[in-house]
């Protein structure tokens, strides 16, 4: 498990190889929505994250991919379409039919008038929640 000492060392002193290597332990994904919620980008962790393959993903409405039944993913959209970075922890159904937690934060991209979107980063935080509900 990566622990954040060790990426922190991956960081501080580390080649960009080993940065490389230190962010793709993380469980992360990084996508690109519209003011829609639709996926139009996303990296290749998001079958780790998500359940499901990038190809499956894009064009597909984030909350069609993840099921929160809290309305916080979709009141966190929300909110960053409005303009307000994000950063919340929700409690989702993935593609593959596992409940998964993850820390969500989000930053809108402004277009000249309005934003126009936001980036998007889910980290898997299911084993630490597990933890700490014992």
């Amino acid at each position: 498990m990566l622990t954040r000492h060790r990426l922190e060392d991956a960081v501080r002193g580390a080649s960009e190889p080993a940065l490389g290597t230190a962010l793709s332990l993380l469980q992360a994904a990084v996508l690109g929505v519209d003011p829609d919620g639709r996926i139009h980008a996303c990296d290749g962790a998001v079958a780790s994250v998500l359940g499901c393959t990038a190809e499956h993903a894009a064009g597909a409405r984030l909350d069609a991919v993840l099921t929160d039944s809290e309305g916080k993913l979709e009141r966190s959209l929300a909110e960053v379409m409005g303009g307000a970075p994000v950063t919340a922890r929700v409690r989702v159904g993935s593609c593959d039919g596992r409940e998964r937690v993850l820390r969500l934060s989000a930053s809108p991209l402004r277009g000249r008038r309005a934003v126009v979107g936001a980036l998007v980063l889910l980290v898997d935080v299911t084993p630490e929640q597990e933890v700490s509900d014992r």
